[in-house]
């Protein structure tokens, strides 16, 4: 009878202690960059009652059921998150009331909540009111800047040191994007110039109009945080429509257009110089001594023999009167000699007249 009343009473205090909060002091948040390792101290209390019972002791990330896997335990016959496994380790002994957490290797995705758990007996307990916060930092990393046509759809992601033709009139917008943590302070420069962002509120975004793409030159994109700086450059040039539609030479073209300018100026000089030794051969100099084609047919005139063997000769050797300005002019020069020779009986011989006639051409 005794034990009936004594029955709610105790399912009363067990109800009352199942409700009671127990305490976990550790370190958080906890701050480790990211490759590196940290120990979070940690301890926990329990019912004043003691069991022999082992200790089991399990660390969770926020959120998780008790039939989800731990991120680190003692317990052997429970399977670890395949994430952190390796990485997670329960320094701590339960059983002392100790639930110090390793974390080696740190990772990005590392970054959460986490919370104790501990079994002993009939001792199950949940500390979801002292969570230790990880908090896992990182250079900036994975910079990327992507450019599209003004506010087009489209856009093509850049690589370090790229260069880029932009067509004259023709307006551009270039993203640049990081991931790290804490957030990296993004900024744009052209060559030693700071440039100021098109949109505050997204430093990381730069338009860029006709009138901006006048200066060619080298734009920089710079990711930096307090671990770490990262930075992306590219080349802007600038390109007329008519370049663009004929295509840029190759050099093989480029040599055969310069070999046949070469060869080119060579036939024009050749044809230069032709021209010039036909004018000269068409006015040539005059024989110094001669007098005009009249002059030597009055002094042929004083004997008909030899105006006649003249006349012949001339005709001959084709010495006629040019009648056109395309034929050839001919020259000739005739000397006369006059010889008188004594008869023996000293009677004068009769008169003969001899000429000597040479053609100049």
């Amino acid at each position: 009878m005794l034990l009936l009343l004594l029955l709610p009473l105790l399912q009363a205090c067990e109800q009352v202690e199942a409700r009671k909060d127990y305490p976990l002091q550790a370190r958080s948040p906890v701050t480790v960059q990211e490759g590196l390792c940290v120990h979070v101290p940690c301890q926990f209390s329990s019912p004043q009652k003691s069991s022999t019972a082992p200790a089991r002791g399990y660390w969770f990330p926020k959120g998780a059921k008790k039939t989800d896997a731990p991120v680190a335990t003692n317990d052997r016959s429970r399977e670890v998150w395949e994430e952190t496994r390796g990485r997670f380790q329960l320094l701590g002994d339960p059983g002392t009331h100790n639930c110090t957490l390793s974390i080696r290797d740190a990772r990005k995705t590392d970054t959460g909540s986490y919370f104790f758990r501990v079994e002993r007996g009939d001792f199950i307990y949940s500390y979801t009111n002292y969570q230790v916060s990880v908090n896992v930092t990182d250079s900036p990393q994975n910079l990327t800047v992507t450019v599209s046509p003004g506010a087009g759809p489209a856009s093509t992601t850049l690589e370090n040191g790229s260069s880029l033709s932009v067509l004259e009139g023709q307006s551009l917008r270039l993203l640049c994007v990081v991931n790290s943590h804490p957030p990296a302070r993004l900024s744009w420069s052209w060559g030693n110039l700071t440039l100021y962002p098109s949109q505050p509120l997204d430093p990381g975004v730069l338009e860029l109009s006709p009138s901006h793409l006048r200066g060619e030159g080298e734009f920089t994109c710079r990711a930096q945080n307090a671990l770490g700086s990262q930075h992306i450059s590219l080349s802007l040039s600038l390109q007329s429509e008519c370049t663009s539609k004929a295509g840029p030479l190759s050099g093989v073209t480029l040599g055969a257009l310069w070999g046949a300018g070469a060869t080119s100026l060579l036939v024009l000089s050749f044809c230069l110089l032709l021209l010039v030794a036909r004018s000269c051969r068409k006015k040539p100099a005059r024989p110094a001594g001669l007098g005009d084609t009249s002059a030597v047919r009055g002094s042929t005139s004083q004997s008909p023999l030899v105006e006649s063997q003249a006349d012949e000769i001339s005709s001959h050797h084709g010495l006629s009167t040019p009648t056109s300005e395309n034929e050839e002019i001919h020259y000739a020069a005739l000397r006369f000699h006059e010889v008188k020779p004594s008869d023996p009986q000293g009677q004068p011989a009769a008169d003969n007249e001899y000429s000597e006639i040479s053609i100049q051409r």
